[in-house]
């Protein structure tokens, strides 16, 4: 019996403390990494820039490519991979055009991050 009553007044020591210090704690707003254009920009500037190739063309590739990449503190963009390519140099004329851009740096309770990136591209050689 005394074990149970102690067990019981340190769960409610153990939970009414942490309820405590969590409530002075205080959450800056957060947002993941972003083009400052917005994602339709991003989707309109490869569909304006990616230039297929004849074979391309021929076998009227239809399909997303995947890119992962990070975004640098100072918006630049770097170690850009292509990590689902059709072929035809798609994946690296993307990688080209992505490591033009920027992107707006990630923000953790108000502290500028690197962060990793994946985006799909959607690829359509008619």
């Amino acid at each position: 019996m005394i074990k149970a009553i102690l067990i019981a007044a340190l769960i409610l020591g153990f939970t009414d403390s942490f309820a405590q210090s969590t409530q002075n704690m205080t959450v800056k707003q957060s947002r993941e990494a972003q083009y400052a254009q917005g994602d339709a920009a991003v989707d309109q500037y490869f569909f304006d820039n990616l230039h297929y190739s004849d074979e391309a063309k021929h076998a009227k590739v239809d399909t997303e490519v995947m890119l992962s990449f990070m975004v640098e503190k100072d918006s630049t963009i770097s170690n850009i991979k292509v990590i689902r390519d059709p072929g035809f140099g798609i994946g690296e004329r993307l990688k080209e055009l992505l490591s033009r851009m920027k992107y707006i740096p990630a923000i953790e309770n108000g502290v500028t991050l690197r962060s990793k990136v994946i985006l799909n591209v959607p690829v359509r050689a008619h």
